[in-house]
């Protein structure tokens, strides 16, 4: 349900992921096998997804870079234990990563829109604080997956080839593993999601 005033930016904007409840059980799945106590968003956007974040885990940051959509989001969460921050990623990030927890992170990459893409930035800064958190990155390209949306930008896509130089260095080049969703295993939204996680022994 939206609220009195809220802009239409895109379908079912007022549920997770869209309302892609495949997406939001691979994220149980996630937190289960990782032990993922925070999870970080990068791009708040209106709040769908926060708020199920925050009646999901157990420590919620999220980031957006326009106050507006931040305000909405903020009604929309209203009572729950969510750290909002506002401004742009590649600013606030690394003192988000900076801040201590126990046990292993999950980082929501959904902030790249219209001309802003900061997601290789974000990328770097995520190798920079020396954590190897679990990756989620909206509007990937999925292979050998034509119905599944994904974002470029200036002829650059969203795909794990493209981000693959900067995962690299985070995990090391055989330190990690990863997986899509697919045309199957999603709602009417379908847009493409590439799952990033250290290796088991790594």
């Amino acid at each position: 349900m939206l609220f009195e005033h809220e802009p239409t930016l895109m379908p079912f904007q007022d549920c997770p992921f869209n309302n892609d409840h495949f997406v939001a059980k691979e994220f149980l799945k996630l937190k289960d096998e990782f032990k993922i106590d925070k999870i970080v968003e990068l791009g708040t956007c209106v709040g769908g997804s926060t708020k199920w974040m925050a009646q999901n885990f157990l420590e919620v940051h999220t980031i957006e870079i326009q106050k507006p959509f931040q305000d909405i989001a903020k009604l929309r969460c209203e009572g729950m234990a969510v750290n909002f921050h506002l401004g742009s990623t590649v600013d606030v990030l690394a003192g988000v990563l900076a801040q201590p927890g126990t046990g292993r992170v999950l980082c929501f990459i959904d902030s790249h829109w219209g001309d802003h893409f900061p997601l290789f930035d974000e990328l770097k800064i995520i190798k920079e604080s020396g954590l190897k958190p679990v990756i989620v990155v909206h509007d990937c390209m999925v292979p050998d997956e034509p119905a599944m949306g994904y974002d470029s930008y200036k002829g650059v896509a969203i795909s794990f080839e493209t981000m693959k130089p900067y995962i690299d260095d985070i995990y090391g080049e055989e330190g990690y593993s990863y997986h899509f969703n697919s045309d199957k295993a999603s709602t009417e939204i379908k847009r493409g999601l590439i799952y990033i996680y250290p290796k088991t022994n790594a």
